[in-house]
Protein backbone atom coordinates (compact mmCIF):
# COMPACT_ATOMS: atom_id res chain seq x y z
CA UNK A 1 0.00 0.00 0.00
CA UNK A 2 1.31 3.45 -0.85
CA UNK A 3 0.77 6.53 1.26
CA UNK A 4 -1.12 9.53 -0.07
CA UNK A 5 0.68 12.83 -0.52
CA UNK A 6 -2.02 15.29 0.44
CA UNK A 7 0.47 18.18 0.46
CA UNK A 8 0.21 18.29 -3.33
CA UNK A 9 -3.48 19.32 -3.20
CA UNK A 10 -4.80 22.87 -2.79
CA UNK A 11 -8.56 22.22 -2.58
CA UNK A 12 -10.20 19.30 -0.76
CA UNK A 13 -13.73 18.39 -1.85
CA UNK A 14 -16.29 16.32 0.04
CA UNK A 15 -19.54 15.23 -1.56
CA UNK A 16 -22.64 13.82 0.06
CA UNK A 17 -24.84 12.18 -2.57
CA UNK A 18 -28.38 11.59 -1.41
CA UNK A 19 -31.34 10.12 -3.23
CA UNK A 20 -33.02 13.48 -3.81
CA UNK A 21 -30.43 16.12 -2.91
CA UNK A 22 -26.65 16.34 -2.92
CA UNK A 23 -24.35 18.58 -0.87
CA UNK A 24 -20.75 19.62 -1.38
CA UNK A 25 -18.04 21.20 0.71
CA UNK A 26 -14.63 22.36 -0.43
CA UNK A 27 -11.81 23.51 1.83
CA UNK A 28 -8.65 25.31 0.84
CA UNK A 29 -5.28 24.01 2.02
CA UNK A 30 -5.26 26.57 4.85
CA UNK A 31 -8.63 25.29 6.13
CA UNK A 32 -10.86 28.09 4.81
CA UNK A 33 -14.20 27.00 3.34
CA UNK A 34 -14.56 27.96 -0.32
CA UNK A 35 -17.79 26.07 -1.04
CA UNK A 36 -20.49 24.67 1.27
CA UNK A 37 -23.98 24.29 -0.18
CA UNK A 38 -26.33 22.03 -2.08
CA UNK A 39 -24.96 20.74 -5.37
CA UNK A 40 -26.65 21.13 -8.73
CA UNK A 41 -28.16 17.88 -9.93
CA UNK A 42 -26.98 18.03 -13.53
CA UNK A 43 -23.63 17.23 -15.07
CA UNK A 44 -22.93 20.50 -16.96
CA UNK A 45 -23.42 22.55 -13.77
CA UNK A 46 -21.25 20.14 -11.76
CA UNK A 47 -18.50 20.43 -14.37
CA UNK A 48 -18.70 24.24 -14.13
CA UNK A 49 -18.43 24.05 -10.35
CA UNK A 50 -15.37 21.79 -10.48
CA UNK A 51 -13.78 24.08 -13.10
CA UNK A 52 -14.29 27.08 -10.76
CA UNK A 53 -12.77 25.17 -7.85
CA UNK A 54 -9.87 24.01 -10.01
CA UNK A 55 -8.92 27.64 -10.67
CA UNK A 56 -7.97 27.76 -6.96
CA UNK A 57 -5.46 24.93 -7.40
CA UNK A 58 -5.15 21.16 -7.58
CA UNK A 59 -8.32 19.37 -6.45
CA UNK A 60 -8.61 16.31 -4.25
CA UNK A 61 -11.95 14.68 -5.12
CA UNK A 62 -12.55 11.33 -3.47
CA UNK A 63 -14.47 8.89 -5.64
CA UNK A 64 -17.06 6.51 -4.35
CA UNK A 65 -17.39 3.27 -6.24
CA UNK A 66 -20.36 0.98 -5.78
CA UNK A 67 -19.46 -2.37 -4.29
CA UNK A 68 -19.84 -5.25 -6.72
Amino acid sequence: MTSNNFASFDVFCALDAGKAEHHGTALLKDGRTTFDRPLPNNEPQLRQLFARLQRKGTLFRPRHEQAA
